[in-house]
């Protein structure tokens, strides 16, 4: 796998970002703010990661002091460490930022079901559809993730968005609500009324 570096833009003035490849070296000198984030090409998914770790450490140093949490969304692959595939996201709860990809979340992606690893585009959903179901399923890992950064924990007594999941197949089968001890764990976290 081919390494490379990636940057996270701004302009000093606001808490967005552009992530930049090497590849857009023309658009790099409008920035006078930039912060290296560490990529990848993975061969066997054929693009380019950014290791979430890079990501969740520029998120922290530029949170708003007031802020309950930060998000970093993306179209961009990432990964965590050298033996991942993928991962969709990752939470640092204990500093309130988390990044995601919706890059795995095209219902057109299909995994092979005897070797998960293996994907193929499939072009048999109608656009509408595929659509719908692909802002289904960010919505659920949204839901998922933000559970993380209000202190929740994978669930393992229900069905509920906060089961973890081995691979897409298991993820998109998550129902997108809570279920009642992670609704409970909620209130006492958040003394939000569940009721």
């Amino acid at each position: 796998e081919k390494t490379s570096t990636a940057y996270w833009t701004g302009d000093g003035r606001d808490y967005s970002g552009t992530i930049l490849d090497e590849e857009t070296t023309h658009l790099k000198r409008n920035y006078a703010k930039r912060t290296k984030l560490n990529a990848r090409f993975n061969k066997s998914t054929g693009s380019w990661q950014l290791n979430v770790d890079t990501v969740l450490n520029k998120l922290r140093s530029i949170l708003p002091g007031k802020a309950l949490c930060m998000l970093a969304l993306t179209m961009t692959d990432l990964y965590f460490d050298n033996t991942d595939l993928f991962v969709a996201g990752m939470s640092d709860g204990n500093h309130g930022v988390s990044v995601f990809s919706f890059a795995w979340y095209d219902p057109a992606l299909c995994c092979s079901t005897e070797f998960w690893h293996e994907m193929y585009f499939s072009d048999t959903i109608p656009l509408k559809e595929r659509k719908a179901l692909q802002l289904q399923r960010s919505c659920r890992l949204l839901v998922h993730e933000i559970g993380h950064l209000l202190g929740l924990d994978h669930c393992i007594w229900f069905q509920c968005c906060m089961n973890g999941s081995g691979h897409l197949a298991e993820d998109f089968s998550q129902p997108m609500s809570l279920c009642p001890v992670d609704l409970h764990k909620l209130q006492a976290l958040c003394g939000i009324d569940t009721t």
